[in-house]
């Protein structure tokens, strides 16, 4: 199963989401400008992470990626203001560009 395009985009009130087991997929701009997003728990049979998927959700401050995941698109959290640190597991095989753009307060990346 995978989350289309823009499923939850503009969510703007959003705080938390529980996502199912079978999910393999979230698409790009899934969460795209959910504001008031703040954790996120991928669940251990997703794979990918499209492009731009938590774009402009600033508030955005944990994230747990399963060593299920081979795959993180460009610009995945960009603009992700809140983000401090993250851990990337060896699972992950490809990395597109600019994954932390403008996330003005990441000090720690784990890979």
């Amino acid at each position: 199963m995978s989350l289309g395009w823009y499923a939850f985009a503009y969510c703007k009130k959003l705080t938390d989401i529980v996502l199912p087991e079978s999910l393999s997929e979230i698409s790009p701009y899934t969460f795209f400008l959910c504001e008031e997003l703040e954790s996120i728990v991928i669940p251990a049979g997703g794979k990918k992470i499209g492009g731009e998927a938590f774009e402009g959700c600033p508030r955005l401050c944990n994230v747990t990626i399963p060593d299920t995941v081979t795959k993180i698109a460009s610009h995945a959290f960009y603009r992700c203001e809140n983000l401090e640190s993250i851990e990337i597991l060896q699972s992950v095989k490809t990395l597109g560009c600019g994954i932390f753009r403008e996330c003005a307060n990441l000090k720690s990346i784990t890979i």
